[in-house]
């Protein structure tokens, strides 16, 4: 048992050494390498630039809405009302060039919290452990293409693990306030609400309800348009096509022709209803990892999003891979392997995403969210033989 453990470590200091050094390698091409197509850096933080600029100066950037009153613009959001008293926290500068610096910093120091809670998950076992899990999630491409589309997922995963942290620790409110933050991104933090609703946690939903309602109201005040009018602008009926764009459950029925906005209500419904089912298997207290990896294959699959919102799979890879450090064996490492395998792909294989990858990969993350419940689920994560 020693000399296997002892294999282990060594084989824990390789994997975490090999990772590490892809980190390095991708770090430097996010560095030198520009763009493709001739594209900006942080394209998709300019467009939020742009669009609370606008509604700093009293427009709500939707094209509806600036037609009617004569403005200019191209903006057209496709983020929720409540969402820019945050995008403008995130981009508080005239400046364009310093709100790229803002941004990376809060990305950086999310990073950080990230990573710290990768380390700990790992220093259950072992320092080699705790390396290997930290490298697992520095090396991966979405992290770094977090950055360079200037996307908000490594902030959010910070507000989701620190509610779900909150929230097993039985301060609810607290973990509520976080995501009601959260949810200006609602492909992301949707799937928190059935977090909630399972842990009976009603006062922290109350919570998140009245960050969300507050927002809204200061955007409604500042703009000067009503809430149900604010919603119907950016949800028009017949709206929302980007959604049948990247690559979900939303985009492949899309592709046989379900209008995407329709898909999109369907995805969601199913995506929540799923997620609500799969945490009924995990045994209380709740294992906030699990509860993550959960939360965050439910928002992957059911939600429309790129390649760069693979960093909701994080938690899922963490579990996988905590799940192997623990019980050594060869469907633990099967598993583990696929899943960060899944997760290194190259993002020009992925735009667009042939259909049957897109259902490869989704298989993958499904079969490895079976394998950590019924594997986990009221067992000791202290190292065992399998």
């Amino acid at each position: 048992m020693m000399r296997g453990r002892s294999a282990m470590e060594r084989l824990l200091w390789l994997f975490a050494l090999a990772n590490l050094l892809l980190a390095c390698l991708r770090l430097a091409l996010l560095v030198a390498v520009p763009p493709a197509d001739g594209q900006r850096m942080s394209t998709d933080l300019y467009e939020r630039h742009e669009e609370v600029r606008l509604l700093a100066g009293g427009h709500y950037p939707r094209a509806d809405i600036l037609r009617a009153e004569g403005v200019g613009s191209t903006a057209n959001t496709v983020y929720p009302p409540n969402a820019f008293p945050w995008l403008w926290l995130l981009s508080p500068f005239e400046s364009f060039r310093l709100n790229q610096l803002w941004h990376g910093a809060w990305s950086l120091a999310a990073l950080g919290v990230v990573l710290g809670y990768a380390f700990a998950v790992g220093a259950a076992f072992s320092g080699a452990a705790a390396v290997a899990c930290l490298a697992a999630v520095l090396s991966m491409p979405a992290v770094f293409a977090t950055f360079r589309a200037g996307q908000y997922g490594l902030i959010l995963l910070a507000l989701m693990l620190g509610s779900t942290l909150l929230l097993s620790r039985g301060r609810a409110c607290q973990a509520g306030f976080l995501m009601g933050i959260a949810l200006f991104k609602p492909t992301y933090a949707a799937t928190m609400s059935v977090v909630f609703l399972r842990e009976r946690r009603y006062a922290g939903l109350a919570v998140a309800g009245l960050v969300v309602a507050a927002s809204l109201a200061g955007v409604c005040l500042w703009s000067g348009h009503g809430p149900l009018a604010l919603v119907a602008a950016t949800y028009p009926v017949g709206g929302m096509r980007f959604t049948g764009q990247g690559y979900s459950l939303v985009s492949l029925l899309a592709a046989t022709g379900i209008p995407p906005q329709f898909a999109s209500l369907l995805c969601a419904g199913a995506g929540l209803t799923g997620l609500f089912a799969a945490l009924r298997f995990l045994d209380a207290p709740r294992d906030p990892l699990a509860v993550l990896a959960l939360a965050g294959l439910a928002a992957r699959i059911s939600f429309y999003h790129r390649g760069y919102d693979d960093v909701l799979l994080i938690f899922l890879a963490l579990a996988c891979l905590r799940r192997w450090i623990a019980a050594p064996c060869w469907p633990s490492a099967a598993v583990a392997l696929a899943t960060l395998v899944s997760l290194q792909l190259p993002g020009r294989w992925l735009h667009p995403a042939p259909p049957g990858l897109v259902l490869t990969l989704f298989a993958t993350w499904i079969g490895a969210a079976v394998f950590v419940v019924a594997e986990g689920s009221g067992k000791s994560m202290a190292p065992q033989p399998c």
